[in-house]
């Protein structure tokens, strides 16, 4: 977050989960999620702010405008090895996501 350097930092292992009695839980306006992630928590502790400060990872004039970098569709191009049409993935995305994110 913008003026706070110290990260939360979680040492652990991830999984993704499809079991239905989990999906369950976490179910949103009648739909459940296509999977969950389960995240076993071995350590958890404040990083110190100095990679942070270093990064300047909050300075606007360190950040690039969004028109500067590829969008998902050209992403998803790129590394696909189909026809994959990265133009009519970005004109559907605004769309696909009103409906499809819960």
């Amino acid at each position: 977050m913008p003026g706070i350097g110290e990260t939360l930092r979680v040492n652990g292992t991830a999984e993704i989960s499809v079991a239905p009695d989990l999906l369950k839980r976490f179910t949103l306006a009648e739909r459940p999620p296509t999977c969950v992630l389960r995240i076993r928590v071995n350590t958890v502790f404040f990083q110190c702010s100095r990679a942070i400060l270093r990064s300047e990872l909050w300075n606007p004039d360190k950040h690039l405008e969004r028109r500067r970098l590829p969008s998902p569709g050209a992403i998803l191009q790129a590394v696909s090895r189909s026809g994959f049409d990265g133009e009519a993935y970005d004109q559907a995305l605004p769309g696909r996501l009103k409906t499809s994110l819960y």
